[in-house]
């Protein structure tokens, strides 16, 4: 799903959560041509990997909701477009700070609700952690994929590109 069908849907999902969210099209669109990771309501890494729990994008949407008490949603279309750790609990850990911090998260599939003082979730735990295991799983078996790919080009004659 392209970054603008994302925004459409987090759009979509926003005014079925009765949130506004003040960012359309344009603003997308006038953050890439910038390079900007945050702008009005958006959070962005285009073309940054998700295994890099350091980028920009990710850091103000984390920082942002849990600083900003007024902001009560995250809009994500999956988790696996949040982030892709090699260590499923790291993230894990990051989402439940934004749920103890009273923010309610929106995938697709799924709203994530907020955590009281002392809550516990084990089923959404377990659910969340096997969700990142299996988006930076993907990460690992692109990576294996690509190298098996550029060895049989190689083996039958063509150039991998170094």
């Amino acid at each position: 799903m392209s970054l603008g069908e994302q925004l459409a849907w987090a759009s979509r999902a926003a005014e079925c959560e009765g949130v506004l969210l003040d960012a359309g099209p344009a603003d997308l669109q006038h953050m890439q041509q910038r390079g900007l990771h945050s702008y009005k309501s958006i959070r962005l890494d285009d073309a940054v990997t998700g295994a890099n729990l350091e980028r920009r994008g990710f850091r103000a949407f984390l920082d942002d909701l849990i600083s900003d008490r007024s902001l009560s949603h995250g809009f994500i279309l999956r988790r696996d477009r949040l982030a892709r750790p090699e260590e499923a609990a790291e993230m894990l850990l990051k989402e439940k700070d934004l749920r103890r911090a009273g923010v309610t998260l929106v995938f697709s599939d799924k709203v994530v609700a907020p955590l009281a003082r002392g809550q516990e979730d084990l089923a959404g735990d377990l659910l969340a952690m096997f969700e990142y295991y299996e988006s930076g799983k993907f990460l690992r078996t692109l990576a294996e994929n690509v190298i098996v790919a550029q060895r049989r080009l190689a083996a039958s004659g063509y150039s991998t590109g170094g």
